[in-house]
């Protein structure tokens, strides 16, 4: 499972995090590039390395 970690704004202009999930990292890097086009900042792709 892939997430696409970023800071995201609200319409008020408040910046926030929000993750998203995938599970591949083919999905995970479209998602990422939408998100830079829509204006997100400090965009991460991060692998989960274990599930409890």
């Amino acid at each position: 499972m892939y997430m696409v970690i970023y800071d995201a704004m609200t319409d008020f202009g408040f910046l926030y995090r929000k993750v998203e999930s995938f599970d591949t990292l083919d999905e995970a890097k479209v998602c990422a590039a939408e998100k830079k086009k829509e204006g997100a900042q400090n965009i991460k792709i991060a692998q989960e390395v274990m599930s409890l």
